[in-house]
């Protein structure tokens, strides 16, 4: 049987207004110890931020 990807997924995903500062972003992925947060405006995805992009403080 094939694996799942609710059985790999991490719940409750981290994220933050696209208004929000790369340091803002940088102090989320360390607090929660994670190397992305997605960006979301109200319920919708808009993106994703990673501990990889450039110009990112992390």
């Amino acid at each position: 049987m094939a694996q799942l990807v609710r059985d790999l997924m991490t719940p409750g995903a981290a994220t933050v207004r696209p208004e929000a500062s790369l340091v803002e972003a940088a102090r989320l992925m360390r607090a929660r110890d994670i190397g992305e947060v997605l960006v979301a405006d109200g319920e919708r995805l808009i993106g994703v931020i990673t501990d990889r992009d450039d110009g990112s403080p992390v």
